[in-house]
């Protein structure tokens, strides 16, 4: 018997209202985007920073969602973390995408435990899907003002597809940043990444290794041939997160398959159950494409799997390795980051290494601003004066937020932060097909 699926990005709006969020927290009734699925039955993992946390912070408090590190500077997640719904409850049928929030109130940490005083590394930009139904839409790629410097980035499962399985295994391992059992409403688990690996997939549409998905009248009211599903142990919290390909990762390669959309819960409510995911091979041409307008800002050649050659040469380094410095015009942290050893911004958010002339111009895209290449800007126009980069390359999160909809625990100076979701219902509400017990997200 298949199981319903919902989702919710954790703290956020509930369909029946909102519990109080105690003395530190504001509540408003305005219904935002929610998403579900920290990894129950998982353990704590310091070690994988390509799998990142998603953080929405609009006004006193915070909510969150997970991530996956594609490029230094190019992060996908679920549509719902970084857009608001129609309504609450989800219908494959009806339910649509109205809006996405503001790339300015969105971060990137690839801190292992989320706090106050961690790294969050603001969102440039959002690239998603064109149509607006939820179902098969669920995704979103994220380019950030800064680059991540990783040894390894992960590669989307596009060529080939995930249904080839001469290459890729039937099993997966999850890694998010949500709570670890469905009885946590209070969030006060979430925050900290966590892995379960060796998790079964159950289904992914027109692949004959498993049962035809399709072949079931009811698996598509509740997906769609552009996602498939996998095992337990998702929960809420884990929204973004990827599905990694468990023979890559085996040998120390990160490939996923795709980003967590929904879940659901046991009958008797204290086991996450099911996930379904946004499939990444179903969306080659848009991570393509946002891939190469990453690279064009970072200042690197585009990942090897995207098929797209170099916009620019590499400024040093070996081949498939961060080069030594960046280049003219690329996201840093510090002075040091930099060829120019020049790291400059005029906003105080977006740091670029800069160091332009009449004989040095700016790439395409970029203006050059008393010395500085400004994105977008052209060159001669008026700008504020030119800010230092900070010293130790984190980006301070303002001290309070909150993202409308269920009161959410503000950031703790120390430890996990205190995420709180209402206590009232559920985070999209259960679907129409729904057989058991939907899981609170």
């Amino acid at each position: 018997m298949r199981k319903p699926f919902v989702a919710g990005l954790l703290g956020l709006v509930c369909a029946a209202g909102c519990g109080s969020a105690g003395p530190s927290t504001q509540s408003t009734s305005e219904p935002v985007a929610s998403g579900s699925s920290a990894i129950q039955g998982g353990t704590a993992d310091t070690t994988h920073n390509f799998a990142v946390g998603i953080v929405e912070m609009s006004g006193q408090s915070v909510a969150f969602c997970s991530g996956v590190l594609l490029a230094p500077n190019l992060v996908a997640t679920a549509r719902h973390c970084v857009s608001q719904l129609q309504s609450a409850q989800i219908d494959c049928a009806a339910s649509t995408f109205v809006s996405t929030f503001p790339a300015t109130d969105i971060y990137v940490t690839p801190d292992a435990t989320i706090t106050h005083s961690g790294v969050f590394i603001p969102v440039a930009s959002i690239n998603v899907p064109s149509a607006s139904a939820v179902c098969g839409n669920d995704i979103a790629l994220l380019i950030l003002s800064k680059s991540i410097q990783l040894p390894q980035y992960v590669t989307p499962a596009i060529s080939p597809p995930m249904t080839d399985h001469q290459v890729y295994a039937t099993a997966a391992t999850a890694i998010g940043y949500g709570v670890d059992t469905p009885a946590d409403t209070n969030g006060s688990s979430a925050g900290v990444r966590r892995i379960k690996e060796n998790v079964n997939l159950v289904c992914i549409p027109n692949d004959t290794t498993f049962p035809n998905c399709l072949a079931d009248s009811s698996w598509l009211q509740f997906a769609t041939v552009k996602e498939f599903e996998g095992g337990d142990g998702t929960c809420d919290g884990d929204s973004g997160s990827g599905a990694y390909d468990q023979a890559s990762f085996n040998k120390g390669n990160w490939v996923a398959f795709g980003v967590l959309s929904r879940g659901g819960v046991s009958d008797e409510g204290g086991t996450c159950t099911g996930s379904i995911y946004s499939r990444f091979d179903a969306w080659s041409q848009l991570l393509i494409d946002t891939a190469g307008t990453a690279a064009a800002m970072g200042g690197y050649s585009p990942p090897s799997w995207t098929g797209l050659s170099s916009s620019r040469p590499a400024t040093s380094g070996s081949a498939g390795s961060p080069p030594a410095c960046l280049a003219n015009t690329t996201a840093c942290l510090q002075d040091s980051d930099c060829c120019s050893v020049n790291c400059l911004s005029h906003d105080n958010n977006t740091f670029f290494c800069t160091a332009c002339d009449a004989n040095n111009p700016c790439n395409t895209g970029f203006g050059c601003q008393s010395g500085a290449c400004v994105m977008g800007a052209s060159s001669g126009s008026t700008v504020p004066p030119l800010i230092e980069a900070d010293s130790g390359g984190v980006v301070p999160a303002p001290p309070s937020k909150h993202a409308g909809g269920c009161a959410v625990g503000q950031l703790g100076p120390e430890g996990p932060l205190p995420w709180h979701e209402g206590a009232a219902a559920l985070a999209m509400g259960a679907l129409a097909v729904a057989r058991r017990k939907p899981r609170r997200a």
